[in-house]
């Protein structure tokens, strides 16, 4: 018995000695296969090492190309050439001292640059000559490409007209919003936020600064822009689609792509990035509008504008104005005249015999401008039988989108459908056949009258180009009176280009101090032939209607010497509204500018049709690297030869004048004058404006 169990406990060891000589094979297995992926996964990611390389391994945390230099610790990138900075700013706050890698190993790092955030974005740098190209890419829908660059070490400007209109643009304060065009005082008394700054019905995508650098910005990225935003010293440039004016019909991502370029001063930039990114002008319009003077109706009559007012008005103006033997007259017809908007006739009402008004008007020596836009209202008989044929439409394209205007409900014409275009033109051409109407002033192109929600028949990335699209309808062969209100990358056409309607009192603000740099501004953004608003600026009331009253006396004077040296007029209320003394300046003024500025005038268009240049330029266009012409914005340049310094604060009987670099003639106290020199307390009378001829021109 002992015998059996002692044989079964030996056969029960034997098992057990068995098993675990298993468990421990099938251990030593899966060690050795793990053993295994271990070193697979070490020898793959050692083969990839090369090729995706962390930029933060070893301590790495600057990437450069070109001249661009990354910190990407701080977010922070610097332009240097040799040890200058020229260059500074910065990325988005959610990409900094975020996780990057490399996209390739083999990129060229003299030449390009490309980095991925894999949770967020990839950038991709090319340098081509002069000119850093930069692209953000979102690789996630929570990232908005956000670049910002420093205002501090030079002085910027271009970009866009605006409403607190500053020069340089350092000065002022823009928040973020949509980089798309306005009507300044539309938005401004019909909005509750009408104190924010806003941009203007002139809107280009390029900034130059002291530093020689320009920024060209591409027109297809969905745009929003602020400048100075809270005293920041940024110039801000972001990329969205959300909650924005731009279509994103695809659902794509927002790409922020611009360009950054160098020169040695200002203005070799300014003429860099205007052979590169803006087409120069296809001819000239019509110089008679130079040569002449505009009597507007605007802020004098309407809505009461009838036939019987506007006969007396012009007659009136004919008998004081022919003594002067100028060689044009313009009246224009700047008030709600046709029927409904997108009727092109005159209201009978008001109107009785428009075709016997045109003819005396004619009689007069007036040549007739009328206004028109792009809108329709809802009661015209256009509206009624062709609104579907012609108006941009809602988002299914079942109806047409409608926005408000002063006078109701309105469509805006299509301008991306031939059909539309053709009929547009076709009514023109009628109006000017069946009415003797010399041409057109066009206003309400401006983006913000586009609805909220619409549809063209062409997409357009950018509804800024609707104002490009529109100009490009209007804009016969050179040689026209045609004027616009609105602009964006148009500079080619034979046009004149408006500023926008000013405000009649003296301030920053879109009154009187606001003229001069918006009228530069044009002129560094390409629009050369410009024609300010009339002279004294519009009164309005506390709710933003019209007060048809005539600017104050002091306020009139001085705006009228000032647009003496600008190269078109524009009248509402005339000289002969206010005593003799205001008649006696306007004399004097009507026979400088025929002696003297006139012809200037005339060589600055045909200079601005060959290369470019501004007829209305800065001081600092022949002295680019004078620190004080950089900053002094009440004053302008007439071609190279006229200064002048007009006066335009309330009271004043003198003012602080700065000349550039050359040799000056004072025509107020007829006397020599060196350049780069202050001349404090410069007295100038209020019978007076001050300019200076130079002696000769700088080479």
């Amino acid at each position: 018995m002992r015998y059996v169990c002692y044989v079964m406990s030996c056969d029960t060891t034997s098992l057990t000695m068995r098993q675990l000589r298993g468990r421990t094979l099938r251990f030593l297995k899966i060690a050795c296969f793990l053993l295994f992926m271990v070193f697979i996964i070490w020898y793959t990611v050692s083969a990839l090492k090369k090729k995706v390389t962390p930029l933060y391994a070893s301590g790495v945390v600057e990437q450069r190309v070109g001249d661009l230099q990354y910190d990407f610790s701080t977010g922070i990138f610097v332009y240097n050439s040799g040890k200058s900075t020229y260059l500074q700013g910065i990325v988005s706050e959610t990409l900094r001292s975020t996780f990057t890698v490399a996209c390739k190993s083999d990129q060229n790092k003299a030449t390009s640059m490309c980095l991925h955030w894999l949770r967020y974005a990839k950038l991709e740098i090319s340098k081509t000559d002069n000119c850093h190209h930069v692209k953000w890419t979102p690789t996630s829908r929570d990232f908005i490409p956000h670049d910002c660059f420093s205002l501090r070490s030079a002085h910027w400007y271009g970009g866009a007209e605006l409403y607190h209109q500053t020069w340089p643009l350092e000065t002022t304060d823009v928040p973020m919003q949509p980089y798309l065009s306005n009507d300044i005082l539309f938005r401004s008394n019909t909005e509750k936020n009408s104190g924010k700054n806003m941009f203007g019905n002139i809107v280009d995508r390029f900034w130059i600064n002291s530093n020689g650098v320009g920024i060209v910005v591409n027109s297809e990225v969905p745009l929003f822009v602020s400048i100075n935003e809270s005293k920041s010293n940024l110039l801000c440039f972001s990329a969205d689609y959300t909650n924005s004016p731009y279509p994103n019909p695809d659902s794509k991502t927002p790409v922020l792509e611009y360009t950054v370029c160098k020169e040695d001063s200002i203005s070799k930039i300014h003429k860099l990035l205007q052979k590169k990114y803006f087409h120069m002008p296809l001819g000239l319009p019509d110089k008679s509008l130079m040569q002449g003077v505009v009597w507007s109706t605007w802020g004098r009559f309407n809505p009461n504008l009838t036939q019987s007012l506007l006969l007396a008005h012009a007659k009136n103006v004919s008998d004081k104005i022919s003594p002067y033997k100028l060689q044009a007259n313009f009246i224009e017809i700047d008030d709600k005249y046709s029927t409904r908007f997108g009727d092109f006739n005159f209201d009978e009402s008001a109107f009785r015999n428009s075709h016997q008004m045109v003819s005396y008007l004619k009689e007069y020596k007036f040549d007739v401008i009328v206004s028109m836009t792009p809108f329709v209202s809802v009661e015209s008989k256009a509206f009624k039988t062709k609104a579907a044929d012609l108006l941009v439409s809602d988002i299914q394209a079942h109806s047409p989108s409608l926005m408000k205007w002063y006078s109701g409900l309105m469509g805006v014409i299509d301008v991306t459908r031939q059909t539309t275009v053709t009929w547009y033109k076709e009514q023109l051409a009628n109006m000017v056949k069946d009415y003797g109407i010399k041409s057109f002033n066009f206003h309400g192109c401006e983006t913000n009258f586009l609805p909220k929600i619409h549809k063209t028949f062409r997409s357009l990335a950018n509804p800024g180009t609707f104002a490009t699209e529109f100009i490009s309808m209007v804009s016969p062969n050179a040689g026209s009176l045609t004027q616009v209100s609105c602009g964006y990358r148009s500079q080619q056409y034979p046009v004149y280009t408006k500023s926008p309607r000013k405000e009649s009192h003296w301030s920053h603000t879109n009154g009187l101090r606001s003229v001069i740099p918006s009228i530069l501004t044009l002129g560094i953004l390409g629009y050369q032939f410009v024609v300010p608003d009339i002279i004294g600026g519009t009164t309005y009331g506390v709710n933003g209607t019209l007060a048809l009253t005539k600017p104050e006396p002091e306020l009139y004077i001085r705006w009228m010497q000032l647009s003496a040296f600008m190269p078109v007029m524009k009248f509402a209320f005339t000289p002969w509204d206010y005593d003799k003394d205001v008649v006696d300046i306007f004399n004097n003024l009507i026979k400088l500018r025929k002696e003297k500025i006139l012809p200037l005038l005339l060589q600055g268009m045909r200079e601005a049709e060959m290369t470019g240049a501004p007829i209305i330029r800065p001081i600092w266009w022949s002295s680019p690297k004078d620190e004080h012409a950089l900053l002094v914005d009440s004053e302008f340049l007439v071609g190279d030869s006229i200064l002048v310094a007009p006066i335009l604060k309330k009271g004043a009987k003198e003012r602080d004048i700065y000349l550039p670099e050359g040799d000056w003639h004072d025509q107020i106290h007829d006397q020599h004058e060196q350049g780069k020199q202050w001349l404090r307390a410069h007295k100038v009378k209020l019978t007076e404006v001050a300019y200076f001829t130079r002696t000769h021109i700088l080479g």
